[in-house]
């Protein structure tokens, strides 16, 4: 076994969604740099990784539309996930932000 400092010339995964270039501090996601996306709308994000392309504003509407017809977490789906978060320790991230969770 050789010894390789940091993740250095090891492929942990490929995905055709985001692209890291380390050595020039680059990292984009379906071809669109982080700086551009950060900036996006949350809906126009969701639909850029699924799709592979933003939106025109019919298509952002459509999906709106079917994701509040369609897009509710289970009851059972929202119990686990305050379970969970009620489990995790403190430096593990934040609990309890998630409107999906706590609309419950």
């Amino acid at each position: 076994m050789n010894y390789v400092p940091g993740l250095e010339g090891v492929v942990v995964g490929e995905t055709a969604i985001s692209h890291v270039e380390g050595d020039i501090g680059r990292l984009s996601y379906r071809g669109r740099v982080i700086e551009d996306v950060v900036g996006m709308d949350y809906l126009e994000v969701a639909y850029l990784l699924l799709f592979g392309h933003e939106p025109d504003a019919a298509k952002l509407a459509e999906f709106s539309e079917y994701l509040a017809r369609h897009g509710r977490l289970s009851r059972s789906r929202i119990e686990t996930d305050r379970a969970d978060a009620r489990q995790r320790a403190p430096d593990d991230g934040p609990a309890g932000d998630d409107p999906a969770i706590d609309a419950g």
